[in-house]
């Protein structure tokens, strides 16, 4: 399949308690491919999925809508190229309370996130972190459209000097210090926090307010 392995939408398309895995794509979008309409994700991993070029779990494409992902896991993905977890061209994405982690693009080229220059990408309160070579990336001028919402953990890469520690965020960390992805409650696999993990205890309610369960079902501690 050229562009979108599992789910290749030019519509609407929201992915609730779900699990899209072990997907392929010769082109983009290994596991998901979003070419026009609204995407919500949440709650559900997107996991060893496999783009030859962009997107190992998510191609986000410029005339895609508003895309938003919440309290899901996007890991194990490959890309040939570039954004093994995410590749983002969308008008306007937003990452929240989500862990992406063990994605792996070639060379130095985004494995967790890659931006590119027309896209526009908001992370809050997520882990982006333990991805092979550089966790987050912006390219061909996008590197001013990466923000962040506050209080992530993120390791390296070009767009990670756009996270300000002033708003609770921890950067150059490369190990986030994760158990593997197994369920562990809830419906979808998840990766929990070693005791030892630099995440703990990390977060805020502000900005914004979270959901009020979080991707294993368990109550948010407000």
């Amino acid at each position: 399949i050229g562009a979108g392995g599992a789910i290749f939408s030019r519509e609407n398309l929201t992915i609730t308690g779900s699990v899209v895995k072990e997907s392929g794509a010769t082109l983009n979008g290994g596991g998901v491919f979003i070419q026009y309409g609204d995407l919500t994700i949440d709650s559900s991993t997107l996991s060893s999925n496999n783009a030859a070029s962009k997107g190992g779990a998510l191609y986000i494409d410029a005339l895609a809508g508003n895309t938003v992902i919440t309290n899901s896991t996007i890991s194990g993905n490959i890309a040939g190229n570039r954004g093994a977890g995410i590749f983002n061209r969308g008008p306007n994405t937003e990452v929240s309370y989500s862990t992406i982690t063990l994605n792996s693009s070639s060379s130095t080229r985004g494995s967790g996130i890659a931006n590119f220059t027309d896209g526009l990408i908001t992370v809050r309160s997520s882990i982006v972190s333990g991805n092979l070579n550089n966790d987050i990336e912006a390219f061909m001028g996008g590197v001013g459209n990466v923000t962040s919402g506050g209080y992530n953990l993120i390791g390296n890469g070009n767009a990670s000097s756009y996270f300000s520690p002033a708003y609770g965020d921890q950067t150059g960390v490369l190990d986030p210090k994760l158990a593997p992805l197994a369920f562990a409650g809830g419906l979808t696999p998840t990766h929990t926090l070693l005791e030892d993990s630099p995440a703990i205890d990390a977060g805020s309610l502000a900005p914004g307010s979270p959901p009020i369960y979080d991707q294993r079902g368990n109550p948010f501690v407000r």
